[in-house]
C-alpha cells in the first residue's frame, strides 16, 4: 500500500499566530496534530477537533515558503525507526512539535540530548514546485 503525504497547517484550526506545518502519512499528520494542538494551543481532544483536523487535511499545502522557516524531516532523525512525517515552521514551532512527537510516538526520553539532536536537525525550507493540477 502506498503512503499518501497529507498536510496539514496549524493556524487553519487555531487563533494562534501558528504556522507550524506537518507532512506525512494521513494518520501520523491526524495524531500528531492533535498532539500539538492540544499541547501547544491547550485546545480539549474532542470529536470537534478531530472533524476540524480532517477537514484541514484536505487543504493543499504552501505554495510558497516564508522566509526565516525550517523544516525537520523526522526520517532523518538518527533512532532507526521509519516515520513519513515532517514539520515545518518557525524554528521554536518545529522544535517543540518534533521533541513531542519523538517523545509521544516513538517514547524517546525528554532530553537535553533530543533537543539538541533536534536542533541540529533543523534545515532551512527551500521553495516546492507543485503541478497546476494542485
Amino acid at each position: 500500500m502506498q503512503t499518501v503525504s497529507m498536510y496539514l497547517n496549524c493556524g487553519a484550526i487555531t487563533e494562534a499566530d501558528c504556522e507550524l506545518t506537518i507532512e506525512g502519512s494521513p494518520d501520523e499528520v491526524e495524531q500528531s496534530a492533535l498532539e500539538h494542538l492540544i499541547a501547544a494551543h491547550g485546545l480539549s481532544d474532542s470529536p470537534h477537533l478531530r472533524i476540524e483536523v480532517r477537514a484541514a487535511l484536505e487543504m493543499p499545502p504552501p505554495l510558497v515558503p516564508t522566509a526565516g522557516r525550517v523544516i525537520l524531516d523526522v526520517h532523518d532523525l538518527p533512532r532507526g525507526e521509519p516515520c513519513t512525517l515532517s514539520f515545518t515552521g518557525p524554528p521554536g514551532e518545529v522544535a517543540h512539535a518534533a521533541f513531542s512527537h519523538e517523545v509521544r510516538a516513538h517514547r524517546r526520553a525528554p532530553t537535553i540530548e533530543l533537543e539538541d539532536e533536534i536542533r541540529l536537525s533543523l534545515r532551512a525550507e527551500v521553495p516546492a514546485t507543485y503541478s497546476a493540477g494542485v
